[in-house]
Order: structure tokens, then C-alpha cells, then sequence
């Protein structure tokens, strides 16, 4: 769940959300334009299937997700609203202009808590850093808090431009591991990643000792995914 203050919250509010609405998105456009930014499909990814007004689509990404995903998208949000009124050559009254200023001034706030106090993008990196070390606030958390970090770096490293990318495993692996094993991992556990009633129930399912194996089964991915997709780089560029 985001760290959202009460006055962001209104913001927000006040903002994007209007009588279910959120700006002039239609469906379809709300779901391209979320998936674009922060990889999420409000239609069908965990967490979101049940239908919902446009206006609670965006509640839910709010209560569900973490700082990194939510800053970013309401600054998308925000820069968006921006072009469209840039576009119809339309001004902001000053309660508007005031709206966005003070939402700016909370979301760098919430910047500034971040792990690297810099940038999502720095964010995650000090995520992965986080869990591939085993660092003493890793080692704090609980297991399930554990899982949810460890689910949410897969998705930040493998969800680009809201699809899913292709990490080959077996060759470093020694055809012990595929792409295919992630995937069942990632889908298996996003339970882990949200607040719904029927995720928190889904997670009982698995026993302490599953959990410890998941925890470091999931750290030896990470490691191997991130390698992998730091040798791609290096070969895009070679």
C-alpha cells in the first residue's frame, strides 16, 4: 500500500476522479494508458479482475501498490492532464493550479522516503540490492513481506511497455531452470503482492516451510534474472 497522506489523497480526488470517471479516459484507454506506465493490467493481472468503475481502478492501484508504482503513475496522471489542457488551449484556475502543486510537493515527499531518496528507477535497483544480498532489512521483514518484495522486483525487471519480456535461464543454469519456471513462480505467488480478501486467504495455502523455500528459491531468480538481463544489455550494445 502506498504511503499516500490524507491530502494527497484528496487531491487525487478532486484531481483524475469524477463520478466513477477518471478524466476523459474511456476503458479501453484507462487500461492501455496504466498498462504503459507501470505495467499493470487493471482488467486481468491479480488483484484486479472484478469489475470496477474506472474512478475505483484507480483507488485499487493506489491501495494495492507501493510508493514506486504510484508516484509514477500520478505523475504520468498529472503530465497528461497537463497536455490535455496544453491541447484544447485551455488555463487552469488557480484552485486547480493549487490542486497540482500541492500534489506535486506531496509526491516528492514520498520521493524523498524512497529507499535511494532519488528516483523509482534508483528505487529499484536499491530494491534489488536489497534482496540479492540478503540485507539486515531484508532479513527484518516477515516472510510474506519477503515474497512480496521479491514478486514485485520480477516485475519491475520482466515488465516492459506492459508485456512481459523473455529471460532464458537454462543456459546459466545448466538446463536445470527455464523461463517457463519463472513465470509459474510469478503467477503463483502474486497473492503475495495484494490486500484483497481473497488474495490474504490464498496465502495461507502455503506452510512456513513452503515459504522459506520460496524465499530463497525467489533470491536465486532475482540473481539470475539480473544477470541475464545485464548480459542482454551489454550484447544489445556490443
Amino acid at each position: 500500500m502506498a504511503n499516500l497522506t490524507y491530502k494527497a489523497s484528496s487531491n487525487i480526488e478532486r484531481l483524475f476522479i469524477n463520478q466513477g470517471y477518471v478524466l476523459d479516459f474511456s476503458n479501453n484507454s484507462f487500461q492501455e494508458f496504466v498498462e504503459r506506465t507501470i505495467g499493470i493490467d487493471i482488467y486481468s493481472d491479480p488483484g484486479y479482475e472484478e469489475y470496477a468503475s474506472k474512478g475505483n481502478k484507480l483507488r485499487q492501484i493506489l491501495k494495492n501498490e507501493d510508493d514506486t508504482i504510484v508516484i509514477t503513475l500520478i505523475r504520468a496522471l498529472i503530465n497528461y492532464l497537463e497536455e490535455e489542457f496544453l491541447r484544447k488551449n485551455q488555463s487552469f484556475s488557480d484552485y486547480e493550479k493549487k490542486l497540482i502543486s500541492d500534489l506535486h510537493n506531496e509526491l516528492n515527499k514520498m520521493e524523498g522516503n524512497l529507499p535511494s531518496g532519488i528516483s523509482p528507477e534508483i528505487a529499484i535497483k536499491e530494491k534489488f540490492q536489497m534482496i540479492s544480498t540478503r540485507s539486515a532489512k531484508f532479513e527484518e521483514m516477515s516472510a510474506d513481506e519477503k515474497i512480496k518484495e521479491i514478486v514485485n522486483l520480477f516485475e519491475f525487471l520482466l515488465k516492459k511497455e506492459g508485456r512481459y519480456i523473455s529471460v532464458d535461464l537454462q543456459k546459466v543454469s545448466l538446463g536445470f531452470l527455464s523461463n517457463g519456471v519463472v513465470i509459474e513462480y510469478r503467477k503463483k505467488l502474486q497473492c503475495f503482492r495484494h490486500s484483497t480478501t481473497e488474495s490474504i486467504e490464498q496465502r495461507k495455502e502455503f506452510n512456513d516451510e513452503q515459504k522459506f523455500f520460496l524465499i530463497n528459491f525467489g533470491v536465486l531468480l532475482c540473481n539470475l534474472i539480473h544477470r541475464e538481463l545485464e548480459q542482454q544489455s551489454r550484447t544489445q550494445f556490443e
